[in-house]
């Protein structure tokens, strides 16, 4: 399989959103990203709303956005919308030292198995390709690692746990299954 110009600007804005779990660990207090991801949530849901109802704005809303969307999308509600929900549940739910990590795996990991697995991917592992599964479980070790006071085994068990869930779990969107089952996986092996 051949990576689009779709699915490549889909990857880029997904590792940007990398910038969400670093301003509040660097910066932003627990209450304020809360509030704020709130207000970006129902931002973001409103314009999917005008979007998806071919209104005037929906319609620009939708040439703006085009460079990023699936076409099975362009009839539902797009993954850039559940990251932002995935980010707020996450960041609400779970210690920053937990929320912070389980949202880069998100950011980052997911990215890089859709990089490698789609135009490497050979070997099918459910719905997604060994490779890219390898590739995800890998990126997802190398982001923990950043954070020392993880222990190893939670590291190991919170990647091939979010591994899983990118492969298996497809009956709600992966941008907020990912998150929260790293960081549930996190909490209780730390």
């Amino acid at each position: 399989m051949k990576l689009t110009t779709v699915e490549i600007n889909r990857k880029l804005i997904h590792i940007t959103s990398a910038i969400i779990p670093l301003v509040y660990w660097f910066w932003i207090p627990k209450q304020w990203m809360v509030y704020g991801l709130i207000l970006i949530n129902l931002v973001f849901f409103l314009i999917e709303y005008e979007r998806l109802r071919g209104t005037r704005l929906g319609d620009w809303l939708g040439w703006f956005f085009k460079p990023a969307i699936r076409s099975q999308e362009k009839h539902r509600v797009t993954g850039a919308a559940f990251v932002f929900l995935g980010n707020l549940i996450t960041i609400a739910w779970f210690p920053m030292t937990i929320a912070v990590p389980a949202l880069l795996i998100l950011s980052i990991s997911d990215a890089f198995a859709a990089l490698v697995g789609i135009p490497l991917g050979k070997h099918r592992l459910g719905s997604k390709s060994v490779e890219g599964s390898l590739a995800f479980f890998v990126v997802s070790v190398v982001v923990l690692m950043f954070f020392p006071a993880i222990p190893w085994v939670a590291k190991l068990i919170g990647a091939a746990i979010g591994t899983l869930v990118e492969v298996y779990v497809n009956f709600v969107d992966d941008n907020i299954t990912i998150p929260v089952s790293v960081a549930l996986s996190l909490l209780i092996f730390i």
